[in-house]
């Protein structure tokens, strides 16, 4: 999410932000922000104003080992899904298999509702290596 969007949900004014910009008082990761536009993620990286924490909405992450017979799909008529064995509880709607194994396949899996993460993992101009082994 953009700096700014995460800010203004803090009730942070508009005119707030571009004086603590200025004022190098925005630190992300503890180095100052460099424009309010910047992507942040308040999962992976700590953002202060004034020395105080602006936390934004916390975002789930599950490693799951996949069973065999289960399938990396959110929804299927006819097998268990990764999504089916979260726990009624820690289930969101939001939440999706960060890449995909073979229902005859078992293995590590990361399923979250953290989009971004998901899309920088998963896409190839981030050059993520990705190591399958068969046993």
């Amino acid at each position: 999410m953009r700096l700014d969007v995460l800010l203004a949900h803090a009730h942070i004014s508009r005119k707030k932000m571009k004086q603590a910009l200025l004022k190098k008082k925005i630190l992300v990761d503890d180095c100052p922000a460099r424009k309010l536009s910047q992507n942040v993620d308040t999962g992976l990286q700590t953002i202060t104003l004034e020395e105080q924490p602006v936390l934004g909405k916390s975002h789930q992450y599950f490693m799951m080992n996949k069973p065999l017979g289960v399938v990396t799909a959110n929804s299927d008529r006819k097998h268990q899904t990764v999504l089916d064995l979260i726990r009624p509880e820690d289930f969101n709607e939001h939440l999706y298999s960060v890449g995909r194994l073979d229902r005859d396949t078992s293995g590590l899996l990361l399923i979250t509702d953290n989009g971004p993460l998901g899309f920088q993992l998963l896409h190839p101009q981030y050059h993520i290596a990705k190591t399958y082994k068969n046993i």
